[in-house]
């Protein structure tokens, strides 16, 4: 079923394992509900056995760009400053302040 998912993709870039499970999933009903777990053993045995290549794509570093960014793109929220003023305390006087 995988080698026939990944032929009817067809992608040229490859299939991704989501794409792969999709295609199962719709072409055929009759899945046990273990399925993704099986999907990912099977994977793995043709990876080993040299039926199919898995292959990890950086693109940051094949692009030249610098090291994979994280989050979401925005500058963090500034954080309130909290004093103890806010919940009522006064600064004690010193002793020799007089």
């Amino acid at each position: 079923m995988i080698i026939e998912a990944i032929d009817a993709l067809k992608d040229k870039n490859g299939s991704s394992k989501r794409a792969i499970l999709k295609y199962i999933e719709l072409a055929h009903k009759q899945l046990p509900p273990n399925h993704y777990k099986l999907l990912t053993q099977h994977l793995k045995l043709l990876k080993s056995s040299g039926q199919v290549v898995m292959i990890l794509l950086l693109l940051n570093v094949l692009n030249g760009s610098s090291a994979p960014k994280c989050g979401c793109g925005y500058p963090p929220k500034a954080k309130p400053t909290i004093s103890a003023t806010d919940f009522g305390f006064q600064p004690m006087k010193s002793r020799n302040s007089s």
